[in-house]
């Protein structure tokens, strides 16, 4: 998706009007609903992104990315014990998910936040 592509690039303004571009033109479109939580949560406004991981969660609950980015979300806004039952419910759906077990691996993995 373009929006992840301006992401990268640092160019924030166009990746936010991109994604909400997409999720206009196609509303049932779950990666879409992600990449705009991803945007969201990038430029520091996490609880905007919950909402957007919530619609992508809501069209797609097995889609590991929103999961795993909603689990972001709320570690930045220090909501732990919340972000490592969404880590875990990741790794339910896929127990070779890389972010998921990355973060839920270390013994003093709530202690790192």
């Amino acid at each position: 998706m373009r929006a992840l592509l301006y992401l990268n690039l640092k160019r924030f303004d166009e990746a936010l009007a991109d994604s909400r571009r997409s999720v206009q033109l196609d509303q049932g479109n779950a990666d879409a609903h992600n990449d705009l939580a991803a945007v969201l949560q990038k430029l520091g406004r996490c609880e905007e992104s919950l909402e957007w991981h919530d619609r992508a969660i809501a069209l797609r609950p097995d889609l590991i990315l929103a999961l795993n980015g909603k689990a972001g979300s709320l570690t930045e806004l220090r909501r732990i014990d919340e972000a490592f039952a969404w880590y875990a419910r990741a790794l339910a759906l896929d127990s070779e998910d890389a972010n998921a077990r990355w973060n839920l691996a270390a013994p003093d993995a709530r202690r790192r936040f």
